[in-house]
């Protein structure tokens, strides 16, 4: 119900406003090192009130690609792609119970980066 509420869409298109400048930002990075990295990935995107759909799916693409740059940023990066739109990753159960054991895994490994340190 939260998904299909006026503000919701509103705070979707703020955030897509503001990505050019998040990315960029995020462009200054250049290495992580051995730094553990998850990506994770949603393979749609959601229906966004007045954003055309060719939009979204050149979006998710795009999106991807930097997800992919993102994951070469540390020797232990990895991405991964879960079906349907980002909101799925909490809603959908099978979805927010791999999100959950991948994030765990990774919180797994860096610790276990900085006990050898």
């Amino acid at each position: 119900a939260l998904t299909h509420r006026p503000q919701n869409y509103k705070g979707l298109r703020e955030e897509y406003a503001g990505l050019e400048e998040s990315f960029r930002q995020g462009g200054l990075v250049k290495t992580l090192g051995k730094v553990p990295l998850l990506a994770i990935s949603a393979a749609d995107a959601p229906k966004v009130p007045g954003v055309s759909a060719e939009w979204l799916r050149n979006f998710i693409v795009e999106v991807g690609k930097l997800h992919d740059d993102l994951a070469t940023l540390s020797t232990r990066g990895r991405r991964i792609v879960l079906p349907g739109n980002h909101g799925s990753m909490v809603t959908e159960k099978a979805n927010a119970e791999l999100v959950a054991r991948q994030i765990l895994g990774v919180v797994h490994e860096a610790a276990e980066y900085r006990a050898l340190r």
